[in-house]
């Protein structure tokens, strides 16, 4: 079989440890492994580094210490991905080269570097940096060079010298006196090289937004992308790869890729990253060196872990080419792990068939006594699963801890029926390990219902084996909850092991309501469960309460009347100590906030029921969603009792002096004064709104709150608007009905033909496509100002319309009012420009559909009034469900309307199939003609079939479909009034929300409010009554009037209740 892409002098370093890097080509090796192989104590560092270079191991030396003793003179030569070669021979600038080598000082762990001799830097800058390491963080030397090089007038050079040393201002000053970004210095590296040499970020993040060439080549032929992997920077190489046009696999000087440099190197991370880009380990470069046996040759050990332990084949049958048995060979790593097994635990499923294959055994054991089939099992990895057991695996062999494949595999379907197709694995299914469980107790506790059915059919055993803490597959799910796995456990009525006890004395009921598994409960107790005490004589209603599990505690007082239980008074009672105080866990959550968080609605009511309700809605922590709003999003019903709660009521309720309180804090979201805040003071209805919390929404409270913010500040901006509206309106339709009225006195149309008709009346017609029949006549001066007015208040509206798109965005799309808007007031400019009384036919039309919506338009502005408003939600309620059968409707016309053309078409009304559509409609609505259409007398192609086709329409249209349309308007006409003040509400929420986040601090702080008190058996002024009968926000829904009892009569049943309750 051929081996992948390498040197000789690759394959002669792996036939120095080919057994080890076999081993971690398909899992990793310890450190201590890896440097034993390379003759290094463990303690060393990778070479290049800078404890190597101290301890005067020399560069040339170094990159040579994985060669083979008898290499030819070309790998002697061999130039490493820096571009420098390691044979020296006596020239002038290999004597630099060596003087630049010997000049290096490495001063902490930083390995800072300096040039002694800056007058020989040219040549070395040129010939680049020594083998192992590159030079890094030479910026300030190589500044100073650059200095010493650059002239002061020279722009190139300066934006050179400012990216190297980190002058982000200056490269953007020079950018934008637009120097070349991509022009090399005198050694061919562009701006983008020197930035990433210096390892400034920002720079070279700034050079790329400002276009800066990622395949720009230096004078040696590298990318960035090669300068970002020899500084290390794994920052900038992540930022070179987001580019799109950066080649990962891009050759530079010996056709090196960056992932052959950062091999050289050991950076492992910045490795990854070049892999995650289709980074390719295996392409070879001049001297046919792959990155992977760059790294083994360098002596790279993480890298080369890295590659190793992607689970190439290829990699693999390059090793086992130098020995072919050493498949056969008893290689195990520290965890006394096979290669084998290394593949299967990885699902290398090619590389173990590859194994197997050269004669590596299928059931070897590691230190833990696993086998390669035992691993893939774990895994998931099927495919390696059939195929170690189509090759001999036993499935019977356990590891240490007396496990088989089957404990493991557990969670995997697909695994899980492959190796239950073996005949072993009957006896498997009821194997326990060292810790007393078997198989199916583990994928009871998983809740694999897949699992439980097969081992069940496998071996009938299995759901009543027993743990050795006599836990049966049943106390498992009642512990953990799978009630599927329960219910099929019991399918056949098995009462033997529905009250078994384990050796705590606990039963499956036990478990199920300590854990607070209210269905399982349930099951259990219909199956036949009866109440037993464990060992320390608890039942399990006592472990039902402690958990405050109400249904399981309700299903058991069906069983066992006459025990009590119940969280909810215990809460009731701690609360009624006064001693008790309101605490804060960890997470500054009081009582509620766990009771919400929980989802105990019952121990959230007791808290609000309570007469300390207050005190705890006090003690919350301010900031965030608050409790209020949780409330509604999760417990309406509790939240609606918090809003009863906020309502105070002093006297007698027939008496004048009758006082109602509200306390409008908690619906602010105001839980005390130092959480009071101005901002979001009305997300509580915000939620009542989206959730559509009718009963919260329309509650005294929320009507209070709104009907203040109403009065302060929303119908001043109802009549804003509505008066904006109306200046436009007006004015329009006064200039469109005055220049279609004066039309013959403004145009001085060419008529064609004129006729007096015997009333006096003269019809004339003119050509429309003819401009020189109409001539513009803007002479009168209420024209032109008509005109300037429709102009300047449709731009108006316009600009307001372009505010609403840049606040709300995409939600503004979704009204159709909006679009209705737009079409009103763009036909109306086009109506009025250019500014002349008469106007073409087009304008004329333009004009009429926009009047015809603004006046529909200014209905919908109605909806915000309390006396209007239900009444316009309910037109328009009705027109959706008017367009709901639109459909239905037009295919009965377009049905009946084809029929009528092709049996009448000599008939005026019928004659094409327009007309025919038009008149079938205009039937719809009651206009038969019968006599004048239908008759026989009258000649008819068809009269037969005209006749019978006619009884058809009018059993099926006037009759059958307009009385449907009418019934279904009437018939939802009760849902639809309920339903049309909650959506008032809904629009007066969203427009209160839109005005306070429009109007600025000062103002909301003179407008907020906590507490608002009402006299409501006192009569109001007559200004008042007006303001609400017309402007008004209207009245609070009462729940008498919900339940269709009048108000007085509510009062009076509840002040019966009352005295019966006394």
């Amino acid at each position: 079989m051929a081996a992948s892409p390498g040197s000789m002098y690759q394959k002669q370093v792996l036939k120095k440890r080919p057994t080890s890097y076999l081993q971690s080509s398909l899992g990793s090796l310890s450190k201590s492994d890896r440097y034993k192989e390379r003759d290094i104590p463990l303690n060393s560092n990778p070479p290049g580094s800078p404890e190597i270079q101290r301890s005067n191991i020399s560069l040339r030396k170094f990159s040579q210490i994985s060669a083979h003793s008898d290499a030819s003179e070309a790998d002697e030569n061999h130039a490493d991905t820096n571009g420098n070669s390691t044979k020296q021979t006596g020239t002038p600038k290999n004597a630099i080269r060596a003087k630049h080598h010997q000049s290096l000082k490495f001063t902490g762990t930083a390995a800072q570097q300096t040039v002694q001799d800056t007058s020989e830097y040219s040549e070395c800058a040129r010939i680049g940096p020594p083998v192992v390491p590159y030079i890094t963080n030479t910026h300030m030397d190589y500044s100073s060079y650059r200095k010493l090089k650059a002239g002061k007038g020279n722009k190139i050079q300066k934006l050179h010298h400012a990216a190297l040393s980190g002058n982000e201002a200056e490269v953007q000053k020079l950018l934008g006196k637009g120097v070349d970004i991509n022009a090399p210095d005198s050694v061919g590296k562009t701006p983008l090289h020197n930035a990433i040499l210096g390892k400034h970020f920002n720079i070279v993040d700034l050079l790329l937004k400002s276009g800066a060439d990622v395949k720009c080549l230096d004078e040696r032929g590298d990318t960035p992308l090669h300068a970002a992997v020899r500084v290390d920077s794994e920052a900038i190489v992540v930022l070179l790869l987001k580019d799109g046009k950066t080649n990962t696999n891009a050759k530079g000087f010996g056709s090196y890729t960056p992932l052959h440099i950062a091999a050289q190197m050991d950076c492992v991370d910045i490795c990854k990253r070049l892999v995650e880009h289709e980074g390719d380990i295996a392409q070879a470069a001049e001297d046919k060196m792959t990155p992977f046996g760059f790294a083994i040759a360098k002596g790279a050990q993480a890298v080369s872990e890295y590659f190793a332990g992607i689970g190439s084949l290829e990699i693999v049958q390059l090793l086992t080419n130098e020995i072919h048995d050493i498949c056969k060979e008893e290689i195990i790593d520290e965890q006394g792990m096979f290669p084998i097994h290394r593949a299967a635990m990885n699902n290398h499923f090619t590389v173990v068939n590859f194994l197997l294959d050269q004669g590596a055994e299928a059931d070897p054991r590691d230190i833990e006594g696993q086998t390669p089939l035992f691993l893939a099992a774990s895994v998931g990895g099927t495919e390696t699963v059939q195929l170690l057991m189509d090759r001999g695996a036993d499935i019977t062999l356990k590891d240490m801890e007396l496990r088989s494949a089957l404990h493991v595999a557990i969670g995997n379907t697909s695994t899980m029926d492959v190796l239950m197709k073996s005949p072993s694995s009957k006896s498997l299914v009821v194997d326990k390990d060292a810790t007393g469980y078997t198989p199916v107790h583990y994928a009871a506790r998983a809740g694999c219902l897949e699992h439980i059915i097969l081992f069940i059919s496998k071996n009938k055993a299995a759901e009543q084996v027993t743990s050795d803490s006599l836990d049966t597959p049943l106390h498992i799910v009642s512990r953990y909850g799978w009630l599927e796995i329960a219910q099929r456990l019991l399918k056949k009525r098995n009462v033997r092991i529905i009250n078994v006890q384990n050796n705590q004395g606990k039963t499956p009921l036990h478990l199920a309501c300590h854990e607070g598994h209210e269905k399982i409960a349930k099951l259990l107790l219909m199956e036949g469960a009866t109440i037993e005490r464990d060992h320390h004589d608890r039942t399990p209603l006592h472990l039902a309460a402690t958990k405050g599990s109400e249904e399981c505690v309700e299903y058991i007082l069906e069983t066992h009347p006459g025990t009590t239980a119940g969280h909810a008074s215990l809460v009731t009672y701690l609360l009624s100590v006064k001693e008790q105080e309101i605490l804060l866990n960890s997470q500054n959550q009081n009582v509620l906030d766990l009771a919400i968080s929980n989802d105990k609605e019952a121990v959230a009511m007791a808290i609000i029921e309570h007469p300390r309700w207050k005190e705890v809605m006090d003690s919350a922590v301010g900031g965030g969603v608050s409790q209020i709003q949780t409330l509604v999003e999760k417990m309406p019903e509790v939240a609606e009792r918090v809003l009863d709660q906020c309502v105070d009521q002093e006297g007698d309720p027939s008496s004048k002096d009758f006082k109602v309180t509200y306390d409008l804090r908690l619906i602010q979201g105001k839980q005390n004064s130092l959480t009071s805040s101005l901002e979001h003071s009305l997300d509580a209805l915000k939620t009542m709104a989206e959730r559509r919390r009718e009963n919260c929404l329309t509650h005294p409270v929320c009507y209070v709150l709104m009907n203040i913010k109403w009065k302060k500040f929303g119908w001043i901006t109802f009549i804003v608007n509505l008066s904006l509206y109306l200046a436009f309106l007006l004015p329009f339709t006064a200039l469109a009905v005055y220049l279609k009225a004066n039309s013959l006195e403004l145009c001085g149309y060419k008529f064609e033909n004129m006729t007096k008709h015997r009333t006096g009346y003269y019809e004339h017609t003119w050509d429309w496509h003819d401009d020189d029949s109409i001539t513009c006549n803007g002479s009168q001066k209420t024209v032109v100002v008509l005109h300037y007015v429709v102009i300047v208040f449709a731009l108006i509206h316009l600009t307001k319309e372009i505010v609403q798109i840049m606040r709300q965005r995409l939600k503004y799309w979704t009204a159709i009012t909006n679009y209705i808007e737009w079409v009103i007031y763009v036909s109306a400019l086009v109506f009025v420009f250019p500014i002349c009384a008469c106007k073409a036919h087009y304008k004329s039309e333009a004009a009429a559909f926009s009047l015809f919506f603004a006046w529909l338009n200014l209905v919908l502005y109605f909806r915000r009034l309390s006396y209007y408003g239900k009444y316009v939600i309910m037109l328009l309620t009705m027109f959706k469900t008017l367009f709901q059968v639109l459909l239905l409707f037009f295919l009965f016309v377009v049905a009946f309307g084809t029929t009528f053309y092709l049996l009448m078409y000599n008939k005026s009304n019928f004659d094409t199939l327009e007309y025919a559509l038009m008149k079938t409609f205009a039937m719809t609505l009651g206009e038969l003609n019968y006599e004048s259409d239908f008759i026989p007398d009258i000649k008819l192609h068809y009269p037969l079939a005209s006749n019978v086709m006619f009884v058809f329409f009018s059993l099926a249209m006037p009759i059958i479909l307009m009385n449907m349309l009418i019934g279904l308007a009437v018939g939802d006409i009760d849902k639809i009034q309920q339903k049309s003040v909650m959506d008032r509400y809904v629009m007066q929420v969203e427009l209160l929300l839109e005005l306070e986040e429009s109007l600025p601090q000062w103002i909301l702080k003179r407008m907020q409010i906590d507490k608002y008190e009402e006299f409501p058996n006192r009569k109001s002024k007559l200004q008042t009554r007006l303001y609400e009968k017309i402007i008004g926000f209207g009245k609070a829904e009462s729940k008498g009037e919900d339940d269709g009892v009048p108000p007085a009569m509510a009062q009076i049943i509840d002040r019966v209740m009352e005295q019966d309750a006394k």
